[in-house]
Order: C-alpha cells, then sequence, then structure tokens
C-alpha cells in the first residue's frame, strides 16, 4: 500500500513537473523566492492561484508556503496571534494550528536516542521484539497449516519449540 502511495505520488509530481504552470513542484525554496513571495503577499495585489502561477507551483504549495511563514512569526515574535498571522498570510487559523500541531507531534516523536532515558530504550527494543516474534509466530502458524498432520506436522513444532 505504502509503495503504490508513493508511486502515485512521486506520478503526480511527474505531470506537474512537466506543466508549464507547475514546473517547480517539489522543489525547494530558494532564499531569494521566499522573498518574493513575502513581497506579493504584502502588496495584497495578486491572489494565491497568481502568485503560484508567477512561481510555477501549485496553489496548495503557496497556502502551504504561506503557512509556514505565519508558523515562524507567531513562534518569532511575542504576542502574535493566529488571527494575526491568518490575516497577515491569507492563510486559514484551521491550517496554522493544523502546521503547528504537526510541528508539535514530529519534535516529540524524532526524540533522539541520545535524549531517551535507559527505561523507554528498554521499552523500545522490547517492543521491537515483541513485534519481531509476533511475525514469526504467524509464518510458522501458516506453515503448520500448510504442513497438515504426520511427521512433517512433529518436526514443525520441534522447530517452533526452539524458537
Amino acid at each position: 500500500m505504502y509503495t503504490a502511495k508513493m508511486s502515485s505520488f512521486k506520478n503526480r509530481i511527474f505531470q506537474l513537473r512537466n506543466q508549464p504552470g507547475t514546473s517547480r513542484t517539489g522543489q525547494r525554496w530558494s532564499p531569494e523566492e521566499d522573498a518574493r513571495l513575502r513581497e506579493e503577499i504584502s502588496n495584497g495585489h495578486q491572489t494565491q492561484n497568481e502568485i503560484a502561477l508567477a512561481h510555477q507551483r501549485t496553489a496548495g504549495a503557496i497556502r502551504s508556503r504561506l503557512t509556514d511563514f505565519a508558523v515562524e512569526k507567531i513562534k518569532n515574535e511575542e504576542g502574535f496571534t493566529l488571527e494575526d498571522a491568518s490575516k497577515l498570510f491569507g492563510v486559514s487559523v484551521e491550517n496554522i494550528e493544523r502546521k503547528c500541531n504537526k510541528m508539535q507531534a514530529d519534535r516529540t516523536r524524532t526524540k533522539t536516542t541520545s535524549e531517551k532515558s535507559d527505561g523507554e530504550k528498554e521499552r523500545e527494543r522490547e517492543t521491537e521484539m515483541k513485534e519481531a516474534l509476533s511475525r514469526i509466530e504467524s509464518k510458522l502458524d501458516t506453515l503448520l497449516l500448510r504442513l497438515g498432520n504426520g511427521k512433517e506436522r512433529v518436526e514443525a513444532n520441534a522447530l517452533y519449540s526452539v524458537y
């Protein structure tokens, strides 16, 4: 399933890159392009769709980048609210909240091994071992079902008890 989703995603990126209006899809934003986007938003003369065409990106990419700017502004300027950021960058409060929540979840999930306590490391190893054992047991159960009754089943059970 994951492979199919990635393949579909890569195909979509390929299609977008081969269209004149979205040829920069998926590429990194340069500092110059960021500055240009900030200027275009502050001028307020263009819609996000018009800006997307000028940058050869999708409107979704523009909204996403503007949301990043909004989160950065809230994080770096004390007293700057979600509503302020929403008005300044033309993105919804919900998008900004979603991005903030995702960033918080990512920080929690990517705790480095050195930051984890010995107990946390031990629990992770135990969980990994249980998952591996469960996969092995499932494969052995399948094998036993295929073998059926008789001598092969006894040998397979003997093998099973070793692990």
